[in-house]
């Protein structure tokens, strides 16, 4: 009898009689061998991702470096000289933030387990205050982010882990827009099959449109598109959009993606519980 409990290559092989346990044995052991090939991938492309990152922060952090000497060493520079210089060193300082955030995010890999800790909050606020917050990189571009929702609506979330998500969502549109367009962030309360209340977030850009191969691939971990989407900054680790997956999943909701004629929207549903008498039931 052939042994089936060791690691061992090609099919698994039972006596006759028993062809059904064997199809099954051989379904799992294919399926475990393509998670570990998986994995081992993986952590590959994470172990060059790390390697890449350490590489490129060297990059805007001697430009950093270079042009504050200059402005130190020399304090009578004519102001357009000393402000090409300081807009310079800023550019660069942003683009260190972003390395050094997708840095911490490859060293805190592991999305496995996500609590959430749901609360009640205005979404609108919420959602303005994540536009607020990355008005410098827009500016940067020359784009204008538009909210485009109520003045005031209340959602049941966990407020951090959301902000995690519309903010890699949002800075992904950031990145990848034509310079100069407008990026729109739309929100509100929708209600959906069986009276379910769901709050809704969508962010859309105007730049080139994603291939389907890419759409199917687009939330996967470490995967970046920037062959099908070159980006201004360069582009990141390839997790921002993963994480924004798990996280909206690990509220029961999930994370959409639409690409058509230059137009690129990802949509994030949250669920809110079922409408009873007029109100959302939290669930």
């Amino acid at each position: 009898m052939a042994d089936v409990a060791g690691k061992r290559e090609g099919s698994i092989a039972l006596p006759r009689g028993l062809e059904p346990a064997q199809e099954v044995l051989n379904a799992l052991k294919e399926e475990a061998e393509q998670n570990e090939r998986a994995a081992a991938a993986a952590e590959e492309r994470k172990d060059e991702l790390v390697a890449y990152l350490a590489h490129d922060i060297k990059t805007p952090l001697t430009s950093i470096i270079g042009y504050l000497a200059l402005l130190d060493e020399s304090p009578d520079l004519p102001g357009d000289i000393r402000r090409r210089y300081i807009a310079t060193a800023l550019s660069k300082s942003y683009r260190l933030e972003e390395l050094m955030s997708d840095f911490f995010e490859i060293t805190r890999y592991n999305l496995q387990t996500i609590p959430i800790e749901r609360s009640s909050f205005d979404g609108a606020l919420f959602v303005n205050q994540i536009i607020d917050e990355l008005y410098p990189v827009a500016q940067a571009r020359g784009l204008q982010v538009v909210y485009d929702g109520p003045a005031s609506f209340e959602v049941f979330a966990d407020a951090s882990h959301v902000a995690r998500v519309l903010n890699n969502v949002l800075r992904n549109a950031l990145a990848y827009a034509d310079a100069r367009t407008e990026v729109r962030v739309r929100t509100s309360l929708t209600v959906g099959q069986g009276n379910f209340l769901w709050w809704e977030l969508t962010v859309t850009d105007k730049g080139r449109e994603l291939s389907p191969e890419h759409i199917e691939r687009i939330f996967e971990r470490f995967f970046r598109a920037d062959d099908a989407r070159p980006t201004a900054t360069g582009g990141g680790a390839g997790l921002g959009l993963a994480i924004a997956r798990e996280i909206t999943r690990a509220h029961g909701g999930d994370i959409y993606v639409q690409s058509a004629a230059g137009i690129t929207s990802f949509t994030v549903w949250i669920p809110q519980g079922a409408v009873v008498s007029g109100e959302p039931s939290q669930t």
